[in-house]
């Protein structure tokens, strides 16, 4: 699965769709239009997928694109 397929299923809201994701090889860093994946699952308030995500080994302390930290 790709990274592109991840976006797409983080997007969707679809934690399940996530975890093959990361177990077939997309990684957890992947960016959707410069935004950590993670980020738009926290945005989404989607607790069920950014949980996914970080079991998957998204960094939760990862820096945004413009250098800042999340708070």
């Amino acid at each position: 699965m790709s990274g592109q397929q991840l976006v797409a299923a983080v997007r969707a809201g679809r934690a399940h769709a996530v975890r093959e994701a990361l177990w077939a090889g997309a990684g957890p860093e992947e960016d959707a239009d410069g935004v950590p994946v993670l980020c738009l699952a926290v945005a989404a308030f989607d607790g069920y997928v950014a949980e996914a995500l970080l079991e998957g080994g998204a960094d939760p302390l990862r820096p945004l694109p413009d250098g800042r930290h999340r708070r």
